[in-house]
């Protein structure tokens, strides 16, 4: 087994990021590491329940040797098992995010050449994370753009603060992982899938056609539109405005107070800004996008609206796992990034 790295969890954005980023290029590399100082600079540092869900999920796919596994720790040594589950659930507890699990697990089971049938339970579109909308049609093909290969389906919907959806996930193993170019899509017409779940169907019916009339006043086409109502334990909405054929998204999810109105121009304005930039994906593809390229041997190209302090504290931990290099540039309106990397230290 290799030395393990260490990790300052400080550095840069000092969020809950690093540590998803370091599991999951631990278990694709088989890359021992030790993170100290976790989310040092936050009020409350320390693991929070989410990050330890996520901790314990990667500990239980891979019998991985994990210590510090514990609320409020600033301190975890996480060292990958040999092998991979074949099938487990996940319970995430409450309305814990769903899609931030899969979307770091199922690609560092997939890059690691294990399959695996994973179903979570917890909440599927939340605040702070990918709806589950999201994480299909955008996150998994964007995966699969790089030969990351994994399923999803959606079982039932699970909001704030009752939580209870369920997805099943089943990770295939990939050959290898790929370096694309990711250009951006021009023209394109955009999508809008809408959903409530325990309200009223216009409910969803009024964010989808908020979110079409916001893509009018931009000047974008909307080509497929959704509203629907799907099975859930409590009330809830989310709705998301896609692009066929690009990895370009914005999605937002319903709060007391807030209009159905106001769902749909939220999901609409993300996705006008990141389409106006001229950037190929969006902020958030652009977070999942740099692990994953870290990963692909050769020259990885795309661009994004700006660059974050997700991907800044993405490229610090990339850096300590494998041998890349890594280019950014400003643009016009965007940032240009290159990876280059050259396989594990």
């Amino acid at each position: 087994m290799d030395e393990a790295v260490t990790i300052d969890g400080s550095v840069g954005e000092g969020g809950g990021q690093m540590l998803r980023t370091a599991l999951m290029l631990s278990v694709a590399t088989g890359t021992p590491f030790e993170a100290h100082r976790i989310r040092a600079g936050r009020p409350v540092p320390g693991l929070r329940p989410q990050h330890l869900s996520i901790l314990e999920a990667f500990r239980d796919a891979t019998g991985a040797t994990v210590s510090g596994a514990s609320i409020g720790s600033s301190r975890v040594g996480f060292r990958p098992g040999a092998e991979c589950r074949k099938e487990f659930n996940i319970d995430v507890g409450t309305a814990g995010s769903v899609t931030m699990i899969l979307g770091t697990l199922a690609p560092a089971l997939s890059a690691a050449g294990w399959a695996s049938k994973i179903t979570v339970t917890g909440g599927t579109d939340t605040k702070w994370a990918p709806t589950f909308d999201y994480f299909a049609r955008v996150v998994r093909p964007l995966y699969g753009s790089f030969g990351v290969m994994f399923d999803a389906t959606l079982h039932r919907r699970g909001y704030y603060p009752t939580g209870l959806g369920k997805v099943s996930c089943e990770v295939k193993p990939a050959a290898s992982v790929s370096a694309p170019t990711l250009p951006p899509v021009r023209p394109l017409v955009a999508g809008i899938a809408s959903v409530c779940s325990c309200l009223p169907p216009t409910v969803a019916e009024r964010q989808a056609a908020s979110a079409r009339r916001s893509l009018a006043e931009a000047g974008i086409e909307s080509g497929e539109v959704s509203a629907r109502v799907e099975d859930a334990v409590s009330p809830g909405t989310a709705a998301l405005v896609f692009a066929e054929g690009s990895f370009l998204g914005g999605d937002a999810v319903g709060e007391r107070r807030v209009s159905a109105e106001e769902v749909g121009a939220r999901a609409a304005a993300a996705f006008v800004a990141c389409y106006r930039s001229g950037a190929a994906l969006d902020l958030h593809a652009g977070d999942m996008a740099l692990p994953i390229a870290a990963l692909a041997e050769g020259r990885t190209s795309f661009s994004v609206p700006k660059l974050t302090g997700h991907m800044q504290s993405n490229i610090e931990v990339m850096k300590k796992f494998v041998k890349c290099g890594v280019e950014v540039k400003e643009a016009e309106g965007r940032v240009d990034v290159t990876v280059d990397s050259r396989g594990r230290r």
